[in-house]
């Protein structure tokens, strides 16, 4: 599990990850191990991120972030 500051970081995050991913190195901040560095090439055009309002509230995410269909970033509550 991953933790993001804001919407709007994990918003930057994925268009980073899936613009980059195949030769920069992505920032993970998780959340129960030390952050990390990595390479993201599976981020592809059907990724998302699913959000959680807290880390006890993981039954169901409270919104996504996924990539619109003209390449931009679109999130929704769920």
């Amino acid at each position: 599990m991953e933790e993001f500051s804001s919407l709007a970081d994990a918003e930057t995050k994925l268009m980073e990850r899936h613009r980059h991913g195949y030769w920069q190195r992505s920032r993970f901040a998780f959340v129960a191990r030390e952050p990390g560095d990595a390479l993201t090439p599976c981020v592809g055009d059907d990724c998302e991120i699913a959000l959680y309002g807290s880390r006890d509230a993981l039954d169901y995410p409270d919104r996504r972030v996924f990539l619109g269909p003209r390449g931009g970033i679109r999130s929704e509550r769920c």
